[in-house]
């Protein structure tokens, strides 16, 4: 199975993407694999890992990103990792619940911000 295994990350307000590299001074995306790739210095906590899912707009959704979904739904959900249960999963801003994710949910969703670009959207902080 074959799978895309890239991140993000917010470098002086611009999101770069590409491979998550960790060094003694800081974290870098370093925009694809190869010696002369550049590399960019990104703010740590805003690392994310893209989630293979494209939302209805085919948009790339990473973690944290917030999503809603597409058919009359009111909630809005911050796009995080579980551990434990080894899957994606929203925090439900709006109600605090929190769902399990499928990719096929994923993809019937719309993105409508992030936790760094909107902070509006986690008063709450639900996503630690």
């Amino acid at each position: 199975m074959k799978r895309k295994i890239k991140f993000r990350g917010k470098c002086a307000a611009v999101w770069r993407k590409g491979d998550h590299l960790t060094y003694a001074n800081g974290e870098v995306i370093k925009q694809w694999s190869g010696s002369l790739s550049p590399e960019y210095t990104v703010e740590p906590e805003t690392v994310g890992q893209f989630t293979g899912a494209y939302d209805v707009d085919g948009k790339e959704i990473y973690e944290a990103d917030v999503v809603q979904y597409t058919r009359e739904d009111k909630y809005r959900y911050i796009v995080v990792w579980n551990d434990e249960l080894m899957c994606y999963e929203g925090k439900c801003i709006d109600n605090g619940c929190n769902v399990q994710f499928l990719k096929s949910f994923l993809e019937k969703c719309r993105i409508v911000g992030n936790i760094f670009d909107n902070p509006e959207l986690n008063k709450e902080r639900v996503w630690l």
